[in-house]
């Protein structure tokens, strides 16, 4: 647990006391301790506000080179390659084929990441979701990044995007739910903080 979460942790504590209080000095027609109550969640909220969204602003975005894995808690996740689609797999003539591992670093339980998707980015910093579902090449049905893992299993993801006519992926970036990254502070995910690029090393071009 980082410094981050556990004043996130704190916080939300804090808040459902305050929002408990509220509740009961309204009930109890009290109304110098509700106003007094009041102001002091207004102005909490308002500092934890301003430290998330200065925080998102100020934090440089992280890169991570190719195959580099990034985890969220025990479920990790790593850009392996690109490569342009051999063939018409969706109806875009730019198509790419980006291949991702997800790994469980869990000891005991399976488990999966059933939010997760991904984005290619390119050059421009222009995003495109995938074009179709995750592909196989062995005749099985195809792994995705929603797949439940066994404790310590590993898997490889390929999956289609159709990028503007002459764009490349530089990138990729990879989603893992909204919440509750998006209100703590410090966080990859956190409101208006740039999200992790997983960078590709530079693809042939076609």
């Amino acid at each position: 647990m980082t410094l981050s979460d556990l004043l996130f942790i704190v916080s939300a504590l804090l808040v459902l006391g305050t929002l408990i209080r509220l509740l009961i000095v309204a009930v109890l027609r009290r109304t110098g301790p509700l106003k007094s109550t009041a102001r002091f969640l207004g102005i909490y909220l308002t500092v934890y506000a301003a430290l998330l969204m200065g925080f998102g602003l100020g934090r440089p975005r992280i890169l991570l080179d190719q195959g580099q894995p990034k985890c969220f808690d025990e479920w990790c996740v790593a850009a392996i390659k690109t490569e342009p689609a051999a063939g018409a797999v969706c109806a875009s003539s730019n198509t790419w084929i980006a291949t991702f591992e997800i790994a469980s670093q869990a000891k005991r339980r399976r488990q999966s990441a059933p939010d997760a998707n991904a984005e290619l980015e390119d050059a421009q910093g222009r995003r495109f979701a995938p074009c179709g579902s995750p592909i196989s090449g062995t005749g099985k049905s195809a792994n995705t990044l929603n797949d439940f893992l066994e404790p310590g299993e590993h898997r490889l993801v390929a999956i289609p995007f159709a990028l503007a006519q002459g764009s490349q992926p530089v990138g990729a970036v990879v989603h893992h739910g909204q919440f509750p990254g998006v209100v703590i502070i410090g966080d990859d995910q956190s409101f208006l903080h740039p999200q992790t690029l997983f960078r590709f090393s530079a693809p042939a071009g076609r």
